[in-house]
C-alpha cells in the first residue's frame, strides 16, 4: 500500500542488472534526475539532488542497495530540465503522441504489477471511516488502491462535495481512515528498520530534514538515536501532512544528501482525535528520557 513506486524502482534496477551481468555490461543507465557520489572515508555511495532542484528524483532511488548504486550512471545528474528538452528535441524523441502513449501503458503495466503482488485480503472491498467521529462514509474497492495522503471525495449533497484525506488503514478489518486535511498534523515520528545510508553517527541527536516519498517537500526537525535501527523523529513546527505504519521516510542534510531511510511505526501526537492526554505525557516523559538536546549540525 505504501510507496509501491520506490519498489517498483528497486525491482527494475534490480532486474536491469540481471541483464545487463548476462550480457557481460557493468554500468547500468537510467534517467533519473539525481546524482550518486562515493564518500570519501567510508566509501558508501551516497544519494542526492542533481543539478535540477525542481525535478529530484533522488528519493525514488532509496531502496536501491549498494550493490547497484555502484553500478549505476545517471547522465542527467548534471543537466537542466531545459538543456534536456533541448537535446530530446534535437534528437526528435519528444512525440507527445509517443510520449502520451507510452505514459499510458507504463501505468496500466505498474497497476497490473501493483495489483499482482498485493495479498488478496487488501484487494477486497472494505469500508470508508471518518477517522473523528467513526461513521461509515461510503464503501472501496480495495485498499491497495489507497495511500496515506490520497484525497477522498464525498458528495455531501446535489451541489456540494467535501475532500477528505487518507490517514491511517487498519487492514485485518479492511478499513480505510480519513479526516478533513486540515486536521492532519504530524509533531513526531518513530522510524523502524532504519538504515543508515552514509557515514551518519548515531550516537547523539542531530538537526537534519526528512522527506516524505510522497512529498517534494522537506521538513526541518532533531533526529534522536535510540538504536542502530530505531530513531525518533522531532519536527520542528506541526507539519499538516498525514503519515501512516509503514511508510518510508528520508532523512536529508542540508546538501540534500540522503542520510538514511526508515518506516513508520509510530506517530505520537498524530491528530487531536487520535492519542489521549495521558498518550501524549507518555511520549513527552519517553522523549525527556531519551537523551539530552544537545544537537550538532551535519
Amino acid at each position: 500500500v505504501f510507496d509501491y513506486s520506490l519498489y517498483l524502482q528497486n525491482f527494475f534496477i534490480e532486474v536491469l542488472a540481471e541483464k545487463a551481468n548476462d550480457l557481460n555490461i557493468e554500468k547500468i543507465a537510467t534517467g533519473h534526475f539525481a546524482k550518486i557520489s562515493l564518500h570519501e572515508h567510508s566509501k558508501v555511495f551516497l544519494l542526492g539532488m542533481g543539478q535540477e532542484k525542481n525535478k529530484d528524483q533522488s528519493s525514488m532511488l532509496a531502496l536501491v542497495a549498494q550493490q547497484y548504486l555502484s553500478r549505476l550512471e545517471l547522465p542527467l545528474a548534471e543537466m537542466s530540465e531545459a538543456a534536456v528538452t533541448k537535446l530530446t528535441d534535437k534528437l526528435n524523441l519528444t512525440s507527445q503522441k509517443i510520449s502520451k502513449d507510452y505514459h499510458n501503458q507504463l501505468q496500466q503495466f505498474m497497476s497490473q504489477l501493483c495489483e499482482r503482488i498485493t495479498p488478496p485480503k487488501l484487494r477486497q472491498p472494505g469500508r470508508i471511516v471518518d477517522a473523528g467521529s467513526g461513521a461509515v462514509l461510503k464503501e472501496h474497492n480495495g485498499i491497495y488502491n489507497y495511500s496515506v495522503g490520497d484525497l477522498i471525495r464525498f458528495e455531501q449533497d446535489l451541489n456540494t462535495t467535501q475532500s477528505m484525506q487518507v490517514v491511517r488503514f487498519e487492514y485485518h478489518k479492511g478499513n480505510i481512515f480519513v479526516m478533513p486535511k486540515k486536521d492532519s498534523k504530524t509533531k513526531r515520528i518513530s522510524l523502524a528498520c532504519f538504515v543508515n545510508l552514509s557515514d551518519l553517527c548515531l550516537k547523539k541527536p542531530f538537526n537534519s530534514f526528512i522527506k516524505l516519498t510522497t512529498s517534494d517537500e522537506l521538513f526541518s526537525c532533531v533526529v534522536y538515536p535510540k538504536s542502530a535501527s530505531t530513531v525518533l523523529v522531532e519536527l520542528t513546527e506541526h507539519i499538516k501532512w498525514p503519515l501512516g505504519k509503514g511508510q518510508i521516510i528520508l532523512i536529508i542534510n542540508e546538501n540534500h544528501q540522503i542520510l538514511g531511510r526508515g518506516k513508520v511505526q509510530d506517530i505520537p501526537l498524530f491528530s487531536s482525535t487520535s492519542f489521549t492526554a495521558e498518550q501524549k505525557n507518555e511520549v513527552e516523559n519517553y522523549l525527556s528520557r531519551l537523551l539530552a538536546p544537545q544537537n550538532t549540525k551535519l
